[in-house]
């Protein structure tokens, strides 16, 4: 719920500092907070996703933006596939993109109905497998990765083989890839690396866990969440490898095109997934150069210019695929790098306008200050919380 009192007080502080002082009266503040379990329904908790577009942004922007099963939802960075997950909730057709294949993959698999008989029957067969495969029967099937004995202990690389050795003899691909979602799932929870943050770090204090038992217990919470999911109605849902700066799609397309890019200087998500690229034999490298460009480690102030460029080809060709009459739905943030604040989403309002491309209005989502929230990601000393920073969803029609 909004404070009356303070957060009026709090909506004026956001604009001044984001320097959208001039564009208050398209300005909205929106409160569509909540926790990370709240927010873990239906299959949204397939796999803990780094940076992920909140489901309840994309639920509000598609209830509010189409009407009618046939209203296209179109996301040209489709990440974890929260957008398609929405738009199935409420019988919207959708297609997203992303030039992620593990991308693909995940959200694919989180709007796949299968028969959990067949689920069932072919996890008895898994575990069974496991328990009869010898080392020397999975040794090739450790990927090729540098540093691999730091990140997976060698215990761990052996299971996880067996588990992809198992996973690679389902003959049915959709329920290959449901398994392989639920391979990838464990990862990070197995690994050497911190699981609580997207950046991986070495975890010092690293404690082995089975990871067996750790794929058996995902696959019971997946199923559970199949057998939700079988309960939606049927809709024409797909994730397809694409780039969101050459969208395959045809003009004036879809109802509602949304739009999630990572933050300047926050996630490079080939390295974020890294462990589940590598683990499932994708090109990282390939990946890597075909994704936004970013500021990742690179604290350097001068080249946000490049992530605004090819920003604004993604701006562009979301609204060559939007119908007259449609909307686009652009969810970005500001960044501070080297404490200088570099306001994005001005310069994203600023070149709509310079575009002759109509803004809707401006939503400022009230920030959450968790210990995993982007804000407090920015945090460099305990005085300077960093609380002026805010999500940004941008409205435009065409």
């Amino acid at each position: 719920m909004i404070n009356e009192e303070i957060e009026p007080i709090n909506f004026e502080r956001f604009i001044l500092s984001a320097n959208l002082t001039n564009f208050k009266n398209k300005c909205e503040f929106w409160d569509i907070n909540g926790s990370s379990q709240k927010l873990a329904y239906l299959t949204h908790n397939y796999f803990r996703y780094f940076g992920k577009f909140p489901s309840t942004v994309a639920q509000r922007l598609i209830e509010t933006y189409t009407s009618k099963k046939e209203d296209l939802v179109v996301d040209t960075m489709v990440g974890s596939g929260t957008t398609l997950v929405e738009a199935k909730i409420v019988n919207r057709d959708a297609i997203g993109f992303d030039v992620n294949p593990f991308s693909i993959l995940l959200s694919n698999v989180k709007v796949t109905s299968l028969d959990p008989k067949k689920l069932e029957d072919i996890h008895s067969t898994i575990k069974q497998k496991l328990t009869k495969l010898s080392e020397s029967e999975v040794k090739g099937l450790i990927p090729e990765m540098k540093n691999m004995d730091h990140w997976f202990d060698k215990k761990v690389q052996i299971e996880l083989a067996k588990i992809k050795f198992a996973i690679n003899q389902i003959e049915n691909k959709k329920i290959k890839e449901f398994f392989q979602v639920c391979f990838a799932s464990i990862l990070r929870r197995v690994s050497c690396a911190g699981s609580q943050t997207g950046r991986i770090f070495h975890d010092k204090d690293w404690i082995y866990r089975s990871s067996f038992e750790l794929f058996d217990k995902q696959f019971k919470l997946m199923l559970e969440r199949m057998i939700e999911l079988n309960k939606l109605k049927t809709t024409s849902i797909i994730a397809k490898v694409g780039d969101a700066k050459a969208v395959p799609l045809d003009d004036n397309s879809a109802k509602l095109v949304i739009c999630h890019p990572p933050y300047y200087n926050l996630y490079k998500f080939s390295h974020t997934n890294k462990f589940e690229l590598i683990w499932l034999n994708y090109d990282i490298t390939s990946v890597s150069k075909k994704e936004i460009f970013e500021g990742f480690k690179l604290g350097n102030v001068e080249r946000h210019i490049e992530y605004l460029d090819e920003m604004y080809q993604v701006i562009n060709e979301m609204h060559r695929i939007m119908q007259k009459g449609g909307f686009g739905a652009l969810m970005l943030g500001d960044s501070i790098v080297q404490k200088q604040r570099i306001t994005i989403a001005e310069k994203i309002v600023k070149y709509l306008i310079k575009s002759n491309i109509k803004i809707e209005k401006i939503i400022l989502r009230k920030p959450r200050f968790a210990e995993a929230s982007y804000a407090t990601s920015q945090r460099r000393t305990k005085e300077d919380l960093g609380h002026d920073l805010t999500d940004f969803i941008i409205i435009f029609r065409k």
